[in-house]
């Protein structure tokens, strides 16, 4: 078990599951769904937020509505997975609006990226502009997502122990 874990109750955990899929109610509203007053809840939020449980409140946006309609993962291969070649990478990964997540991974390759663009045409050319010509990078795999069968953000909270 984790420290942050530990420092949670019942309570806690439900006021998690509350925000994580309605981010947009206010401290009244989710105390009504967990059973406290508006106080007591917004001061547990904010314990959370202030420890580290909660990072960020976020709207969640709609890609296809937006017209995102083009997805893949990513895989990357570096020359060599180097720490200044993988401080290099992450560096401009960061600056990629179009990548909506990059991980380090074990096994064959050294990252795997999740992004979207507008269309194939702008994935090939984000591709070519910011990914392939960078001489840390050797080898670029993509799978292009043709169907999700399940999307979310949600943690699986009824796992902590409390």
């Amino acid at each position: 078990m984790s420290f942050m874990s530990a420092a949670l109750d019942r309570l806690d955990i439900r006021i998690l599951d509350v925000l994580q899929h309605d981010a947009s109610l206010n401290s009244k509203e989710i105390g009504e769904r967990v059973g406290l007053s508006s106080s007591p809840c917004y001061r547990r939020i904010k314990r959370m937020c202030d420890v580290g449980i909660i990072t960020k409140r976020v709207t969640y946006l709609s890609r296809k509505a937006l017209g995102f309609d083009f997805e893949a993962f990513v895989e990357i291969k570096l020359k060599e997975p180097s720490n200044a070649n993988i401080i290099k990478f992450e560096r401009v990964v960061l600056c990629l609006p179009e990548v909506l997540l990059c991980r380090g991974v074990s096994g064959d390759v050294d990252f795997i990226l999740h992004i979207v663009t507008l269309n194939l045409d702008r994935f090939d050319s984000f591709l070519r502009m910011n990914i392939l010509c960078l001489d840390v990078v050797s080898d670029v795999s993509s799978s292009v997502v043709v169907r999700s069968a399940k999307e979310g953000i949600a943690l699986p909270l009824k796992y902590i122990p409390v």
